[in-house]
């Protein structure tokens, strides 16, 4: 499945493929349209008892705006009111973006498994 990143809009928080971290880091989509991205400083920290020995601390974290960002964010979330994963219920969005502002924004079909989720089975054939 891979990493993503996380966005948040109006209150809830989504997951997406979309933007150009794609290391779990934090989105947001302000009350203006503008896309914002949590910047940090970071640290490696040598740790016997961690699982891998090591860990990046993130210190100094802040938002900036993603002025340099154009393009299209699908995000999406579980619906849980409609049965969620297990019911195949999601809440997706597109978003549009030049230069980090927001210039569309459409609700996708939710009633269906996620497009880039169906695109990786059709491509293996399994659909």
């Amino acid at each position: 499945m891979g990493m993503f990143d996380w966005v948040e809009w109006e209150g809830h928080k989504y997951q997406t493929k979309d933007t150009p971290n794609q290391a779990c880091d934090e989105y947001a989509i302000d009350q203006l349209g503008r896309l914002m991205v949590e910047e940090y400083d970071a640290e490696l920290v040598r740790d016997p008892t961690h699982i891998f020995g090591v860990y990046l601390e993130q210190n100094n974290r802040r938002w900036r705006e993603c002025v340099e960002f154009s393009g299209k964010i699908r995000f999406y979330r579980e619906d849980k009111d409609r049965g969620g994963y297990e019911n195949s219920a999601w809440i997706e969005w597109e978003a549009e973006f030049k230069l980090g502002q927001m210039i569309g924004l459409k609700m996708l079909d939710g009633d269906r498994f996620l497009t880039w989720y169906e695109q990786g089975i059709e491509a293996k054939g399994l659909k």
